[in-house]
């Protein structure tokens, strides 16, 4: 959360294990964006990067502000891979305030009330200054509920 609102880039990187993967909700596969069902690291990171660092998309406009707010569930153990934890993450409230780089109009792009799993695992790599083994996500899957409302304003 803390990556997004101070749109971080680095900080942000550090959370993904290089095997990360994304999965998109079945409803936002394809489209005229021509969406695809999941993305690795490289893309991920590639999208936070244009983002963070105030990079127009193909549409002429650029993220000026970013909130999130979810509450993050208990860890449970998952059975897609004995040595992951989950977490499910709901009322995800996601704003995104975004300015054209030509005409400064204004959009708003909101995510209210989502829902996600995260998958995490317990890498080998040492926090240097908590002397901790590193927690990294390896999975998200996207799971909008039915009441969600994506909006593009």
């Amino acid at each position: 959360m803390t990556s997004y609102e101070e749109k971080n880039y680095d900080e942000y990187a550090k959370l993904l294990d290089e095997t990360y993967e994304y999965i998109f909700a079945p409803q936002d596969i394809g489209g005229p964006n021509n969406i695809p069902q999941s993305w690795g690291q490289n893309d991920e990171l590639e999208s936070a990067e244009n983002m963070f660092n105030n990079v127009a998309n193909k549409d002429g406009y650029w993220a000026e502000e970013i909130t999130l707010d979810f509450t993050a569930g208990a860890d449970t153990e998952t059975e897609l891979n004995p040595n992951w934890r989950k977490v499910i993450v709901s009322n995800v409230n996601l704003s995104v305030v975004g300015r054209n780089e030509t005409s400064a109009d204004p959009l708003i792009y909101q995510v209210l009330g989502d829902r996600a799993e995260l998958f995490f695992l317990l890498t080998d790599e040492v926090d240097p200054d908590t002397d901790q083994r590193i927690w990294k996500i390896v999975r998200w899957e996207d799971k909008p509920i039915a009441t969600a409302v994506a909006a593009k304003l």
